[in-house]
Formats: C-alpha cells, sequence, structure tokens
C-alpha cells in the first residue's frame, strides 16, 4: 500500500511541480455550508498548469455507454472530496454511496454525471489525464481528512485551552496538555479525538479548574516563601463566609436547622470545623468557592445561550461582591439549568449591595 502511494506521488511528480501541486491543494481545500472542509479541483485548472509544464492532454473521452451512462463523447468537469461518503454513483449496476464525486459531461446532450473514482476509470479509461487527476486527489484528501479531524477537535475543547492556560499559565502541571493544545494549533495530522476527549472529561470535571488554580497558588507560595498563619486565618475567613450565605439562605428558604449556627460557633471557638462537619458540607462548599472565583465550569449545564450569558455576567459581579443574593441564583441556575423570568427581572436592579449595576 505505502509503495503504491509513493508510485502515486512520484507519478504526480512527473506532470506537477510541488509549487503547483500545493497551488492546486491550497485552492482546492474550501468548507461547505455545514463549515465541514471538503475538496473541489476543476479539470480546467489542472489542464492549466500541465499546459504550463508542457503538458497537453485531449479532454474528450468515448464512452460505449450504458442503461444509465449514454453512449457518446464525455468531458471531464471536475472532482470533488465530500469527506464523507454523501454521494451516489450514477453509473449502471453501482449506485454504491461515494466520497469522491467525479464530475462528466456528455457533450451531444450536455447532460452532467456524477461517477465513484473507480467507476470514471471504468468508463474513461486510464488515461493520464484521469490518473493525474485521481492521484491529486487523494492528496487533496488527505489534507480534508486532516482539517476536518482538527475542526472536531476544536469543538470538543470549545474555550477549555484558554481556561486551562489561565488556571496553569506555566504549565507547572498541565505540560502535556499544553503540547497537546501546540500540535491542535499547529494542526498537526497526528494528534488524536480521543485525548481531545480525555482532556475535556477530566477539567470539565466539577471543580477540577478551580483545583488546578489552587494547586498553582499553592506552588507559587511555597516558592514565594507564603505564611502558614495567614493561609490558615484565609481558610477559616473563606469557611466562614461561606457558612454565613448557609445562614442567609436558610433563612430565607424558613429552613430551622442549629447545624450551620454550631458550625459557625465551633469555628469561632476553635478556629476549626470537625473533619465530619466538613465532609457534609464539602460539595456545597466547593461550589460556593467555585462561584466566588467566577469558575466558568459552572455554565456547563447552563440551557440556553442567553441564560449562559446572564450568569458569566453574575459570576463576574459574585467576585467583586459579597452579596449573597447573586450566589444564591447562581446555585439554583446551575442545579435547575436555567433562570426564570422573576429572576431576570431581579439582575436588572442595582446591587443592593454594593450599589452597582448586577448584568
Amino acid at each position: 500500500m505505502e509503495d503504491n502511494k509513493l508510485r502515486s506521488q512520484i507519478e504526480l511528480q512527473r506532470f506537477l511541480t510541488p509549487d503547483q501541486i500545493e497551488e492546486i491543494l491550497d485552492k482546492a481545500v474550501q468548507t461547505n455550508a455545514a463549515n465541514d472542509y471538503v475538496g473541489k479541483v476543476q479539470i480546467q485548472a489542472l489542464l492549466d498548469a500541465l499546459n504550463s509544464r508542457g503538458f497537453t492532454f485531449e479532454n474528450k473521452f468515448q464512452i460505449e455507454g450504458n442503461e444509465a451512462i449514454p453512449r457518446g463523447t464525455y468531458v471531464f468537469l471536475g472532482e470533488e472530496d465530500l469527506g464523507r461518503p454523501l454521494g451516489k454513483c450514477e453509473n449502471y449496476g453501482c449506485g454504491h454511496p461515494i466520497r469522491y464525486l467525479e464530475h462528466i459531461r456528455h457533450s451531444e446532450s450536455g447532460k452532467e454525471y456524477v461517477v465513484g473514482n473507480v467507476c470514471v476509470t471504468h468508463l474513461l479509461g486510464k488515461h493520464d489525464l484521469v490518473q493525474i487527476a485521481i492521484a491529486l486527489l487523494s492528496k487533496i484528501s488527505k489534507q480534508v481528512d486532516k482539517l476536518n479531524k482538527i475542526k472536531k477537535i476544536k469543538q470538543i475543547l470549545g474555550t477549555l485551552q484558554t481556561q486551562i492556560n489561565a488556571a496553569d499559565p506555566n504549565h507547572y502541571f498541565t505540560g502535556e496538555e499544553h503540547k497537546y493544545f501546540a500540535a491542535v494549533s499547529r494542526n498537526q495530522k497526528n494528534v488524536s479525538i480521543r485525548k481531545a476527549q480525555e482532556i475535556s472529561e477530566k477539567w470539565r470535571a466539577f471543580g477540577k479548574l478551580s483545583e488546578l488554580e489552587n494547586m498553582v497558588k499553592q506552588r507559587d507560595d511555597k516558592m514565594n516563601g507564603a505564611n502558614p498563619k495567614q493561609e490558615r486565618l484565609d481558610e477559616i475567613t473563606s469557611w466562614l463566609d461561606f457558612l454565613y450565605y448557609k445562614q442567609w439562605d436558610n433563612k430565607g428558604r424558613n429552613v430551622n436547622s442549629d447545624f450551620i449556627s454550631n458550625c459557625i460557633e465551633e469555628i469561632k471557638v476553635h478556629d476549626q470545623l470537625s473533619e465530619s462537619r466538613r465532609d457534609s458540607l464539602k460539595s456545597e462548599k466547593e461550589k460556593y468557592d467555585a462561584i466566588r472565583s467566577a469558575d466558568p465550569s459552572l455554565l456547563i449545564n447552563i440551557v440556553s445561550r442567553e441564560d449562559r450569558v446572564i450568569v458569566s455576567k453574575m459570576l463576574h459581579h459574585s467576585k467583586l461582591c459579597s452579596s449573597f443574593f447573586v450566589v444564591s441564583l447562581i446555585f439554583k441556575a446551575d442545579h435547575f439549568g436555567n433562570l426564570t423570568p422573576g429572576q431576570k427581572n431581579a439582575l436588572k436592579d442595582i446591587c443592593r449591595h454594593c450599589g452597582k449595576p448586577i448584568l
């Protein structure tokens, strides 16, 4: 198989220079209405390139004809690579789904037909022009496959590359991801879709980006000689902030429980919270921290684009303002996947806590 490819490439360069091949390749690869990559070569453009090197080929073919393709003289018009088998061969007795479309026109009637790259050789014969066109289309198809794979990878990753680079700009803990992103940006053909899926699943998991930010911060603090007492104080302050929010939220929902009050009292007396109480509040605390840090992964569960935009602005506000109201709405939006009309109207008002617009 590799020998056939090598022979095909050598044969192609007998007629076209590498620069001519590259120029045809650049013009051929384009996007269709669905934004997928396709390849299209007009045979006249190929003939012009061949003529510039002194090769003259007659673009007329005599076909005996069959029930589908009438007898007569045919002109080879062009060929297309659809990226996947979306077409159908019109040659009699074939009818196979085809990815590579060869367009021919019946000179006597002016009617055009589409056949596959195998049937076109059966119909037009092993003519040099046909062989050159098919060899060129094979080369174009590699570029189409590569670009479609890169496009799918970029769709899988979305904004994840930007988020990971923002959390770990020096790639202390994400060196492997950084190498992969660089390969994708260079459109390298050896990047795999499976790797993109693995990266997406790993870093879109709830709290992973916040965890990465914390790891980077801890490393930087260690390198810069951070103050352990200050870190301890920051942790206590963070827990109290969360517990005061829970107390406020319970009151608003008429939930009567001494649990949160007891947690606050324990921290005030002992400067810490017991492991069992931490564990019972762990998931809510992680989400609260994610909201306060404006973690964009919180947008994943929001269904509509409009609501995602609103929640994104709310996250930015919650990072700058200590309002519990905005935090509570983000919790609800994350849980239900949307905002109600009443919640959206409430967000149009000025924040009662900081006096600034929320949206």
